[in-house]
């Protein structure tokens, strides 16, 4: 079962807002997994570890390029 929530949340595509909800539900039960590399692969998720300060909500549109 764990493996498959990180399959989700690893495949989730984040740049939609319905894959946004996804990543972020099977990251969070995922999160349950008692192995031992569980840690690291969180860490390693940019949903699970947003970078403080970035300025942008998840599911809002991205800045137009200049």
């Amino acid at each position: 079962m764990f493996a498959r929530l990180r399959e989700l949340a690893e495949g989730a595509d984040s740049r939609r807002q319905e894959g946004t909800q996804l990543r972020r539900q099977a990251t969070f039960l995922a999160a349950y997994d008692p192995a031992p590399d569980t840690d690291a692969w969180l860490a390693a998720l940019p949903a699970a570890n947003p970078r403080p300060g970035s300025g942008r909500l998840s599911g809002s549109p991205p800045a137009p390029a200049l």
